[in-house]
């Protein structure tokens, strides 16, 4: 009886270790994977952010680019240059 329980009281014992073993390996897999996609997800959301940034410069460029080329129409067509108090 005594050698009984030693086999079951082993069994156990190596039951939960493998139990415990699996349940820290298939945690750290985990959190490795999330960490993982966290960073693609994140890269990719700066990727995004970047080209949503750069289009929005492009387009406020654009806008300054057709202000100046509308002022300088407007002073060619008025001669504006030549009165310069209707500059002010």
């Amino acid at each position: 009886m005594e050698k009984q329980r030693t086999l079951s009281k082993q069994t156990r014992l190596v039951f939960n270790v493998l139990i415990v073993g699996t349940l820290i390996s298939t945690t750290l897999f985990q959190i490795i994977n999330l960490a993982y996609s966290t960073q693609a997800n994140t890269l990719e959301l700066l990727q995004k952010n970047t080209i949503v940034a750069n289009n929005t410069f492009e387009a406020w460029i654009d806008v300054q680019k057709a202000i100046v080329a509308t002022m300088a129409e407007e002073l060619e067509i008025n001669k504006g240059y030549t009165n310069l108090t209707s500059l002010e």
